[in-house]
């Protein structure tokens, strides 16, 4: 059974996220770019699942990409996860940083 799962982030700082992303789950993230996903944005690639750490604002006309979060400036969605997942426990455990807003299985 996978799963996807957006998080609120507690910063409005794109690289203090990172670094948050980065000690929770020990993958380090990759600077990437799309007019989708809200301009800059980091991808965390792991064998298991994939993570997207994105400004939650479409650049253009400033609409939440993530409705279910749109108080939230920082968005990171896992995407691909295993219910028993190491990464989901690690950002699970780091509620002084990510707030869990949606949750998918299938």
């Amino acid at each position: 059974m996978r799963m996807d799962v957006v998080f609120g982030v507690k910063t409005d700082d794109m690289e203090i996220a990172r670094a948050w992303v980065e000690q929770a789950t020990g993958i380090t993230g990759e600077g990437r770019e799309s007019a989708a996903l809200g301009g800059d944005y980091y991808l965390f690639k792991h064998e298991e699942a994939k993570l997207r750490l994105i400004s939650n604002r479409d650049f253009e006309d400033y609409e939440p990409i993530y409705t279910e979060s749109d108080e939230w400036p920082l968005a990171l969605s896992l995407e691909g996860a295993k219910k028993d997942s190491p990464l989901l426990r690690g950002l699970e455990s780091a509620a002084d940083h990510f707030v869990k807003l949606q949750e998918e299985t299938y």
